[in-house]
């Protein structure tokens, strides 16, 4: 998923204490982000991940734009979701 970024960068990111993957409640902010939430993408671009850097927001944009890591991610789980009929509709998940 962060395959573009240092290793340095990729635990940064991951292991952040504010917008790390490595937590639901963080992930959200980066499923909003992927969902076009300007508010989600802005706080992105402006962390200081784990204090060792900022992304630019091209790379921001290689992690969360519709062909990008994060959004890919979100698609399989919808496919997950709908396969296992915990949900009927892909709206029920997009919304």
């Amino acid at each position: 998923m962060l395959s573009s970024f240092t290793q340095d960068e990729q635990d940064a990111i991951y292991y952040d204490k504010f917008y790390g993957m490595s937590s639901i409640r963080n992930l959200t902010v980066w499923v909003s982000a992927s969902m076009s939430d300007q508010k989600a993408i802005d706080s992105l671009v402006s962390h200081y991940f784990s204090g060792t850097f900022r992304p630019t927001r091209a790379q921001i944009d290689l992690i969360i734009s519709s062909d990008g890591a994060t959004s890919i991610k979100i698609l399989e789980l919808n496919d997950k979701l709908l396969d296992a009929g915990i949900v009927s509709d892909p709206s029920q998940i997009s919304n």
